[in-house]
């Protein structure tokens, strides 16, 4: 994991200071702006940094919905302060939706697959390919943990890993939709909030 040491104070008179309305992504907003005002992130190896992990699958869910909740948000204020891969888990769970429920409808009309043509054909095809493809990737994932991981950290758990790393993508990506559907009304609070101060 690497961290931002954030150094002089003048940095700060120029590109201002972290924004506090976001929660969860005001680091990536304030290296936004830095790259945007011509500054550059280096990495420091010589900077011990720690991270607070969740110890159990509740708190651990919880914080990857947060995650996506405030990836939602910020895509309203400042979209270019985050990746595309900020947005897989997102689109995993709209293909989830889209094709569930493009699937279900096909079949509560009781139309054969011949008679629907194209249309079924592309859509099981499509789900058919998403399901492979994620869990093959969730498989490799595993594989790729167990192998670089101590002696001590393998055992049977690791058999969960493809499931778990299911569970976080959907529910990161669940908190990303949930993000985005909140976000116009949290953006107005925010402008209303900065109107009043004025």
């Amino acid at each position: 994991m690497t961290k931002v040491r954030h150094g002089k104070k003048h940095y700060f008179e120029k590109i201002g200071t972290f924004n506090e309305n976001l929660g969860r992504t005001e680091d990536n907003e304030i290296h936004y702006r830095m790259r945007e005002a011509g500054y550059k992130l280096r990495f420091d190896p010589e900077i011990i940094s720690y991270q607070h992990i969740r110890n159990n699958a509740h708190k651990m869910i919880k914080q990857k919905y947060a995650n996506g909740y405030w990836i939602g948000l910020t895509s309203g204020i400042c979209p270019k302060c985050l990746s595309l891969y900020h947005f897989i888990p997102f689109a995993f769970v709209l293909a989830i939706i889209i094709t569930t429920m493009l699937s279900f409808m096909l079949a509560i009309t009781n139309y054969r697959i011949e008679e629907l043509g194209w249309l079924a054909i592309t859509s099981y095809s499509i789900t058919a390919f998403m399901w492979v493809i994620y869990w093959s990737l969730a498989f490799v994932m595993a594989i790729v943990a167990v192998i670089g991981a101590n002696k001590e950290q393998r055992n049977i758990t690791n058999i969960a890993l493809p499931f778990l790393f299911f569970i976080l993508h959907v529910t990161y990506g669940i908190g990303t939709l949930i993000g985005v559907i909140k976000m116009p009304n949290w953006r107005k609070g925010i402008k209303d909030e900065a109107n009043k101060k004025r």
